[in-house]
């Protein structure tokens, strides 16, 4: 017995250390009232009634424990992703608090509602009593179908280390699905400057089965060095690489990748990227002088005569060309500089620019027009 307020303990058999891990949350209020509930008063004290010698009297504590402790719970860790491409090994129980009791005797896995599927070579391994790992389980789970993991509380004898039983138990649902084919390469892929430091990569998307596509660039074309790989998420079809050197030439390639393996690279494309204070428009139309400050800035920089080069011949070059005659510019075309998928339509475009005098433009090769620079 004990005095200044304290309660007597008698008749308890536990271990008081485990009374923190089995409630957590218990207050201090909390636990007076539940010890005093079970308190015998001594010196012929009513209950209840505090005794100078005897306090509130003798405290049955393995009576009062079952209050004061709160019951385990039980979550199984989901499996990611789901559905799942390829077989599980192992699996995650998290009690809530430390438990005896478990063991692999307790936990079912069926395959599409079929029989348990676990076997005296899977087994359940634990560090702290708390967190349980059922190992052994690829064999298991290799074939196609929806499994699930189930702890069956009512049938298990699960207790905290105060003794209250696990009231609840937990499942675990997955998909098994056969993996994808290897993603289809990427086709169409080209590269074009943006600005200084940045090229624009695009691509066409051949598939419905990719994860992601991995871009790869590097200054060297084999890709034998300086090489950085950047990764896009699926159904891209574009990407702007930025953070590179002006006036620099880079080369690029796209694969497609999912969780079977990668496609093959698709050919490499390179790009240029600007010097420094190098103008890049951006032309909504045919021509380069509609709806651009294209005429603003070469009379500011008072050019009066045009280099064009570019594709296609009939269409963008062309109707550029026109639109600086209109303005007042003379222009020359490069004939080895322009390119259209129609050779004759190439040819009609350049004849019909030379044609009576130059009437849109004068055309020559590249290199007649380097040739006259150096004889200047």
């Amino acid at each position: 017995m004990s005095t200044g307020g304290h309660l007597v303990v008698a008749g308890y058999s536990g271990d008081p250390a485990n009374l923190p891990s089995t409630s957590p949350t218990l207050t201090q209020t909390q636990a007076g009232a539940a010890l005093r509930a079970t308190a015998r008063p001594v010196n012929g004290t009513a209950a209840g009634v505090w005794d100078p010698q005897g306090g509130f009297g003798l405290i049955d504590v393995n009576a009062a424990l079952p209050q004061l402790t709160e019951a385990p719970t039980v979550d199984i860790i989901n499996v990611k992703p789901d559905p799942h491409t390829t077989a599980v090994n192992s699996l995650q129980i998290v009690f809530s608090q430390p438990v005896t009791g478990f063991n692999r005797a307790d936990l079912t896995l069926t395959r599409d509602g079929g029989a348990n599927l676990l076997r005296t070579s899977q087994f359940v391994t634990s560090t702290d009593e708390v967190t349980f790992t059922l190992n052994n389980l690829s064999g298991l789970t290799a074939t196609n179908g929806v499994y699930k993991l189930t702890l069956n509380a009512s049938t298990a004898g699960i207790t905290n280390l105060l003794g209250k039983p696990l009231t609840a138990g937990a499942t675990e649902t997955w998909t098994k699905i056969s993996p994808p084919p290897l993603p289809k390469a990427p086709t169409d892929v080209s590269a074009s400057a943006f600005s200084a430091t940045s090229v624009l990569v695009s691509w066409t998307d051949n598939n419905t089965v990719e994860d992601e596509y991995t871009i790869q660039r590097s200054t060297d074309e084999t890709f034998a060095g300086n090489v950085k790989t950047i990764h896009t998420p699926a159904n891209t079809t574009s990407f702007l690489i930025e953070g590179l050197k002006p006036g620099t030439r880079y080369f690029f390639h796209v694969r497609a990748a999912n969780s079977t393996g990668n496609s093959s690279y698709s050919p490499a494309q390179s790009a240029v990227t600007t010097q420094s204070g190098e103008i890049v428009l951006d032309k909504p139309g045919k021509g380069a002088f509609y709806a651009t400050p294209l005429q603003q800035l070469l009379d500011e920089r008072g050019i009066t005569h045009l280099l064009f080069m570019g594709v296609t011949t009939e269409v963008c070059v062309q109707t550029s060309m026109r639109e600086a005659n209109d303005r007042g510019y003379d222009g020359l075309l490069l004939e080895d500089c322009t390119e259209s998928y129609f050779p004759q339509f190439k040819q009609a475009a350049v004849d019909m620019i030379r044609a009576q005098g130059a009437i849109v433009g004068w055309t020559a090769t590249s290199d007649q027009l380097l040739a006259a620079l150096a004889a200047m």
